[in-house]
């Protein structure tokens, strides 16, 4: 019975585990994806700028 209990806590743990990397995954790549929009964006008002110093 307790063998049970000990295999079912640590499927749980691997499973709770693994729902934090899924979660820590996604906010990573959301936040890369805004960052890259933001450099972009830079990179264009920059030039932007460059022109109309022109």
């Amino acid at each position: 019975m307790n063998e049970l209990g000990d295999s079912s806590l640590n499927i749980a743990v691997a499973v709770a585990s693994a729902a934090v990397f899924v979660i820590v995954l996604a906010v990573w790549f959301f936040l890369n994806r805004a960052s890259v929009k933001a450099n972009e964006q830079i990179a264009l008002l920059t030039e932007l700028l460059e022109q109309q110093k022109q």
